[in-house]
């Protein structure tokens, strides 16, 4: 649901946090590494510009633009304790799936990670979308 949040977005902060610590800069002098990674960067904004807004991000704005202010106060509030009330479900299911996968597998770090990740990932927020039309707005 939340398109620029994915890969192009980890790859994207890779980049930045490389433009601000140069660490493998190597023998390339710095401001020739300095725009590599620009154009890294462009490229990546490039492609989270061809992403559309997804329909519940539409509505999300609309309700935003088009409330009062204290419609927009409950609007926010509801959207939280909906959106942490379905996190809170499926966390407890993923949390006793975890536990039931530690005794009954040992230590396989494999399976246990891709839950580990799945549980990391459940969670979707108000955040979420504020972080998504932040993306947006800088693509």
């Amino acid at each position: 649901m939340l398109r620029l949040q994915g890969d192009l977005w980890k790859s994207l902060a890779k980049v930045e946090k490389e433009m601000c610590r140069m660490r493998r800069q190597g023998d390339i002098p710095a401001e020739k590494y300095k725009s590599q990674l620009k154009e890294k960067m462009l490229d990546l904004r490039k492609q989270q510009n061809k992403c559309d807004l997804t329909d519940d991000l539409t509505k999300f704005i609309d309700a935003i633009q088009h409330l009062l202010p204290l419609e927009k106060h409950y609007f926010l509030k509801w959207l939280k304790f909906q959106l942490d009330h379905i996190a809170r479900g499926n966390l407890s299911k993923l949390r006793a799936e975890y536990k039931e996968k530690c005794k009954s597998l040992g230590n396989d770090p494999k399976q246990l990670a891709e839950l580990d990740k799945l549980i990391s990932s459940t969670s979707l927020g108000v955040e979420h979308f504020m972080h998504e039309l932040g993306q947006f707005y800088e693509a």
